[in-house]
């Protein structure tokens, strides 16, 4: 962000079950999913290795959880949306949000 503006991408996609890639305009250092169908919410950031990510819920058994397999992966201009079912299952509607 050596310009100093803010860039972001937002956007939403339907979880298939099978990993995808997101292209945005930008390279994100922090990527945050909120999946409505299920109300989880879960946070990426550069530094994190990859396929890793947090996940943040209101379910009883697990209310926060760190995903180390299949999660959200950041590269240059692209976020790659694994198989983990906190962002990924079929006919889940989850917003996405991309911020450089």
């Amino acid at each position: 962000m050596a310009s100093g503006v803010l860039k972001r991408y937002s956007g939403q996609y339907a979880g298939t079950g099978v990993a995808f890639d997101i292209v945005p305009d930008v390279t994100p250092r922090v990527v945050i999913i909120r999946k409505v169908t299920d109300l989880v919410i879960s946070m990426k950031n550069s530094a994190d290795p990859d396929a890793n990510h947090m996940t943040i819920s209101n379910h009883a058994d697990t209310q926060i959880a760190l995903v180390t397999s299949n999660g959200i992966t950041i590269a240059t201009r692209k976020v790659t949306i694994g198989t983990d079912a906190s962002i990924n299952t079929s006919a889940s509607i989850c917003r996405i949000v991309a911020e450089e």
